[in-house]
């Protein structure tokens, strides 16, 4: 009996493109056949799951709704993202930023990615966890999102038909808050910027040693400070083996980091 396999398919959405109604389909319409070809198999002993943070193109015109199953993931709720920050060592210390923490995970509703991204930087030098220093100088982004996300709800409300063209994409925002991270770490962290560009072009987890290659012309210590400055803003992911940690890049963090690659200056200087 021949045992089926799980494969994972993370960041479709990078495949994917928005018409102009607003719908989204496969760039190459090679996708859309091999998914339909996969799910009208008339014997299928592997599961293949896709995971996006758009809306996947329905397959073969759901004619086949019993292969499929759609699971919706949320954000993380206010209560559970509060208690991530405290694990993060990013504490509240006052009501004022209690509710400059709370405004944060709102208007990216919870999204772990930007969360943790944001946490990196406030527990990082100058602010050294001081959530108000970090909203003296970056809260206008947030109040911005704020303002961009009310102006879209009245705008639909008035509007319903147009929905698709007003609506704030939480995949975008997380993007460009990702995006603004890179811009940081460029100005306050050269060298770890330019590590973890070049980081991404592992495809799977490595050592560190292989990390510290990447940037062998500059002395151990500042190989070990790029490092660790990539570790203290929680941008490098952790996989345990036997007597072994390996480190790697969030898909996500990893498509940005490529991108910069191939022309760290003008992306950065965005």
């Amino acid at each position: 009996m021949t045992t089926g396999k799980q494969v994972e398919l993370d960041m479709v959405e990078e495949i994917l493109e928005m018409g102009d109604r607003g719908e989204f389909h496969y760039k190459d319409p090679l996708f859309a056949k091999f998914f339909d070809l996969f799910t009208q198999a008339e014997t299928m002993p592997s599961r293949l799951i896709l995971t996006s943070q758009d809306q996947l193109p329905v397959m073969v015109e759901g004619r086949y709704l019993e292969r499929s199953h759609l699971e919706w993931l949320k954000g993380l709720n206010p209560e559970e993202a509060l208690e991530l920050f405290g694990i993060w060592e990013v504490h509240p210390q006052t009501d004022s930023e209690h509710e400059y923490l709370q405004r944060i995970i709102s208007v990216y509703e919870g999204h772990p990615l930007a969360l943790r991204v944001i946490s990196g930087e406030i527990r990082e030098s100058p602010y050294n966890c001081d959530i108000q220093a970090y909203w003296h100088d970056y809260g206008e982004e947030t109040i911005a999102i704020e303002q961009q996300k009310q102006a879209s709800d009245l705008r639909s409300a008035a509007d319903s038909v147009t929905l698709a063209n007003y609506s704030v994409s939480l995949t975008d925002l997380v993007k460009c808050r990702v995006e603004r991270t890179f811009t940081r770490l460029h100005v306050s962290s050269p060298l770890a910027y330019v590590l973890l560009c070049m980081g991404a072009t592992y495809r799977c987890s490595v050592e560190r040693t292989a990390w510290l290659i990447l940037i062998a012309d500059s002395s151990k210590e500042a190989q070990l400070t790029a490092f660790q400055t990539l570790q203290r803003r929680f941008l490098l992911e952790t996989d345990y083996t036997v007597g072994q940690v390996l480190y790697r890049l969030h898909s996500l963090i990893r498509s940005i980091a490529l991108q910069h690659l191939t022309n760290p200056e003008s992306k950065a200087a965005r």
